[in-house]
């Protein structure tokens, strides 16, 4: 029985789409001889300690190089202005919700009367953080952005993110545990080809995993295929929001003061009625719909 625990696009996460109970009476091999349960291991081990850019060191170098495209293709979409402008207000906001917390918590405890003040306190607090943590990275830049090592930001803000993330709440420390206690058996070995049975001990659910190896690296046979298929389906997207990038960022440009409007009404908010208008008008803003075709290409 499968159940997802994390989803990211990095394809050794689909090691962690697992979990049953492990075979103590079946033979296994030592993990030091197999490639692929190393691979797993030092992924296991270094997620136990937030280190998520082994989940990058952990991909082939190919897929590296697939990813950075993916992140500097889609970013070229935007103008700089564009991207700088929204970066800005977003910056605004991570301030304004940690300025305006109390307020916020007396609207949320009407809200959710039920709801414990720690609880309320974690959740809250891990996302201004996590906001805070991305405005002030590499992506909060168009030109750091462009040029951005998604290995560091995976080192660097990525860490930060996840040990945030997983210490916010009780659960999920508890959901995280159980990633970072595997077992790993290796139930058989060929050249290129490895199986792994991985299990996790507290729900005990197990899961049998083939590895491949692409580039001297063991990545899970079903993300070889996962991954051509992403890639292809993101250049596919990409080629057809090429042809609107002016409306697009027409669009954007359009939609700013709006988002302006509403953040300097969250700037100025005093009072639970303030914030209830607030929510009124963010409530009637309105996503503008991209135009399938840019015009400008049929001149």
């Amino acid at each position: 029985m499968k159940y997802q625990i994390i989803n990211l696009i990095l394809p050794l996460f689909l090691i962690f789409m697992l979990f049953g109970c492990d075979d103590k009476s079946s033979k296994s091999i030592p993990v030091s001889l197999s490639g692929s349960a190393s691979t797993v291991s030092t992924v296991i081990k270094g997620l136990s300690e937030y280190k998520l850019a082994v989940v990058w060191e952990a991909m082939p170098k190919s897929y590296q190089q697939d990813a950075t495209m993916a992140v500097r293709s889609a970013a070229a979409l935007i103008d700089k202005k564009n991207y700088n402008d929204i970066m800005m207000l977003a910056r605004r906001i991570a301030k304004v919700l940690k300025d305006r917390k109390e307020l916020f918590k007396r609207v949320a405890r009407k809200a959710q009367p039920t709801m414990p003040e720690m609880k309320f306190n974690s959740s809250y607090d891990s996302v201004v953080d996590i906001l805070n943590l991305l405005v002030n990275s590499s992506v909060s830049d168009y030109d750091s952005l462009l040029k951005m090592d998604i290995g560091t930001f995976l080192s660097e803000t990525g860490s930060e993110t996840l040990k945030t993330l997983v210490e916010s709440n009780s659960e999920t420390r508890k959901k995280f545990a159980s990633i970072t206690n595997l077992n790993i058996k290796v139930v058989s070995i060929k050249k290129d080809e490895e199986d792994l049975e991985i299990s996790d001990p507290q729900s005990n659910r197990t899961e049998k995993i083939r590895f491949v190896k692409i580039e001297n690296y063991w990545i899970p046979q079903k993300a070889v295929k996962a991954w051509k298929e992403s890639i292809k389906n993101h250049k596919m997207a990409l080629a057809k929001a090429s042809k609107n990038r002016k409306q697009i960022n027409a669009l954007i440009r359009d939609s700013i003061p709006a988002i302006e409007k509403i953040v300097v009404a969250l700037e100025d908010a005093k009072t639970e009625k303030d914030l209830a208008t607030v929510a009124t008008e963010i409530k009637t803003f309105k996503v503008p719909e991209i135009p399938r075709e840019d015009p400008q290409l049929k001149k």
